[in-house]
C-alpha cells in the first residue's frame, strides 16, 4: 500500500528524497513523506 503514494513521482521518472538532498531537481509528483520531495533521478 505505501508504494502507491510514491507512484506518481516514480511515473514521472523521479524518486522521493529529503528536501536537503544535494542537486535535487524537484518534480511535481507526490511523495508519501511530507519531508521529501520528488527529485529527478
Amino acid at each position: 500500500k505505501e508504494k502507491k503514494n510514491n507512484h506518481e513521482c516514480e511515473k514521472m521518472g523521479g524518486a522521493c528524497k529529503y528536501q536537503n538532498t544535494h542537486g535535487c531537481v524537484i518534480l511535481p509528483g507526490e511523495c508519501k513523506s511530507r519531508k521529501k520531495h520528488c527529485c529527478r533521478v
